[in-house]
């Protein structure tokens, strides 16, 4: 939100976006990508899938904040096994 928003909090200061990131699931990604992509909107992070389960992709907010857009899919066959 920036600061000059008439609804800003006078405290604390606008998020500038370091080190935070609000993911938000989907059910299709490549959708919302090709959308978002189409409208002009930069990538930040291009779309991938993951070997641990997603279809993600990401963008930077006007405010700095990093958007993480995620499908959950199948993980590659295996990856979770070290972990479990």
């Amino acid at each position: 939100m920036s600061e000059e928003h008439p609804s800003s909090p006078p405290v604390p200061k606008a998020m500038q976006g370091d080190g935070a990131f609000l993911t938000l699931q989907v059910a299709d990604a490549a959708a919302v990508f090709d959308a978002m992509r189409s409208a002009g909107l930069p990538i930040s992070y291009p779309l991938k899938i993951e070997p641990w389960g997603q279809r993600r992709f990401a963008v930077i907010d006007p405010s700095g904040m990093h958007v993480d857009v995620v499908e959950q899919i199948e993980p590659q066959s295996g990856f979770w096994d070290p972990y479990m």
